[in-house]
């Protein structure tokens, strides 16, 4: 939590690309460096919405292997 007490997440997403997202993602604290679909970023931004366990934390997004929504429950532990 910040000193304002709202919960916060910062995502730091590879190269953007205007392709049609694909659903799959590398999502961890670390990731190295490669593109992203904008449409993955918005789908993996809004999964993050949901999941409170992400709070206080700096995650790095790539294209990947894994489904937007397992990759997010598999970073939450």
């Amino acid at each position: 939590r910040s000193r304002s007490g709202l919960d916060w997440t910062i995502l730091r997403p590879g190269r953007l690309t205007d392709d049609p997202g694909t659903g799959l993602v590398r999502l961890a604290e670390s990731t190295g460096r490669d593109e992203i679909t904008r449409d993955d970023v918005a789908a993996v931004l809004a999964a993050l919405l949901d999941e409170p366990r992400t709070a206080g934390r700096t995650l790095e997004l790539i294209g990947g292997e894994t489904p937007v929504e397992e990759a997010v429950r598999a970073i939450a532990g």
